[in-house]
């Protein structure tokens, strides 16, 4: 079974789709991190928000869970779309 038959799209032509998960509470407040710095590199940036995530207290943590929770919620309840990705099916090389 191929992932075009997994997914239920034999009749699309060469390509299948794939959920995107709702972004957790880490990932917003990365996502915001980014945006206040935005020279930064995706390794630097990683890991301070990481380093900043550990050190943040519940305060700060706080709104980035509530914003994920509503967004997971949302997503459950179909009130947003699932959102998906169209890959390419690859060719195989030998």
């Amino acid at each position: 079974m191929n992932a075009q038959q997994q997914h239920g799209l034999e009749n699309h032509d060469a390509y299948w789709y794939r959920r995107i998960r709702t972004p957790n509470a880490f990932i917003l407040f990365r996502r915001d991190l980014g945006i206040k710095h935005p020279k930064w590199n995706a390794a630097q940036l990683s890991l301070d928000a990481a380093n900043a995530w550990r050190e943040a207290d519940l305060a700060t943590r706080a709104p980035y869970v509530e914003k994920a929770k509503e967004l997971k919620l949302a997503e459950i309840a179909n009130a947003i779309p699932i959102r998906t990705i169209k890959h390419g099916v690859r060719q195989r090389r030998d």
